[in-house]
């Protein structure tokens, strides 16, 4: 009798595991609704709709499986708009305005997936604790990761962006908003891209280390603007048109945000900025409110630059030592208010 339960046990556990792989297997078609994790076996290519997959579940796992989710840039790849615990993997999303679009959705994972020849790779509007790692942005048309906040109810709080690598995007990631805090930028490589490398908007408490931005075609290849508090350390900014790392008070750009512009407390330490017209650039040269104070910079090789550090009229109290300005044609020009270098 036993032993015809334990048989009859055994069997129905293969049968379920035999349904669950089925499912898995399931052909993923083009608007599909996933609630269920899925593993592609083949390319999907989608051109009509708004999406291609609309994520409607939490704790969803879609696994690429090493093929290509491509469509046009009218749709978005994949959505999710308030369900949390949402895995995207292993695989390529091309064509696109935006490879992965999150709203409001909580402890997206991104990993091991190439976004190629899209407007965005991943958006993360109103999200926290996302992760976003070991992936491959080429030729984005605008920031290949996005986060950002929209209204003052929402936050973007304690994402992780690291260990991807970015050829050729517009931006490489933007962060956009008030309450769009505590973020982690690490260990990214962003080459060449035609504007910021990495850009902090109205963004406080991040931390960004031991990134490579080489070869910035246009603006800066570090700007925080409007952001406080940002600790910046053992990075590597080399080769480009303009600033290696910007600070401005207030630039006016369409974020979320008080009207009061201010960047301050910022700390630059152990980088290596090199081959720009200007190492560090503080403030915008209008001495009003709108101003940067207080900004840390220690034991940095700014070297072979027309300029070291360029402090504007707005720039105050900035301080700083251990400086290297091998290379540097004029290490210091300091136009600010109480600045020590």
């Amino acid at each position: 009798m036993n032993n015809k339960i334990f048989k009859f046990s055994n069997a129905l556990i293969i049968l379920m595991v035999c349904a669950s792989n089925m499912q898995a297997a399931l052909a993923v078609n083009c608007g599909d609704y996933i609630s269920a994790n899925v593993v592609l076996t083949a390319d999907l290519e989608c051109d009509t709709g708004y999406v291609a997959l609309e994520v409607a579940n939490h704790n969803v796992t879609i696994d690429l499986n090493g093929f290509t989710l491509s469509g046009s840039s009218e749709l978005a790849g994949i959505s999710v708009n308030g369900f949390d615990n949402l895995v995207v993997k292993n695989g390529s999303i091309k064509g696109f305005w935006a490879g992965i679009n999150g709203f409001r959705s909580d402890r997206l994972n991104v990993d091991s997936v190439t976004f190629y020849e899209v407007g965005h790779g991943v958006i993360i509007n109103a999200g926290n604790n996302a992760r976003v790692q070991n992936n491959d942005f080429i030729k984005t048309t605008g920031p290949a990761v996005f986060i950002s906040v929209r209204s003052k109810f929402d936050s973007a709080n304690q994402n992780l962006v690291s260990r991807n690598e970015f050829y050729r995007a517009a931006g490489g990631i933007s962060i956009c908003g008030s309450q769009a805090d505590k973020n982690v930028i690490s260990d990214n490589l962003i080459w060449k891209s035609s504007s910021y490398g990495i850009h902090l908007n109205h963004s406080d408490r991040n931390q960004i280390y031991r990134n490579r931005i080489l070869e910035t075609i246009d603006s800066a290849a570090l700007r925080l603007n409007n952001a406080s508090y940002n600790t910046v350390k053992n990075n590597t900014f080399r080769e480009g048109e303009h600033a290696g790392v910007s600070i401005l008070g207030n630039a006016a750009d369409g974020c979320l945000n008080s009207d009061f512009g201010f960047s301050g407390k910022n700390k630059l330490s152990e980088n290596q900025i090199s081959e720009f017209q200007t190492g560090v650039i503080l403030g915008l040269g209008f001495a009003d409110q709108r101003n940067v104070d207080g900004t840390g910079i220690f034991a940095n090789r700014i070297t072979d630059n027309d300029i070291g550090i360029f402090s504007q009229s707005d720039a105050r109290n900035s301080y700083g030592s251990d400086n290297n300005f091998t290379g540097t044609t004029r290490p210091v020009l300091d136009f600010g208010v109480n600045n020590r270098y």
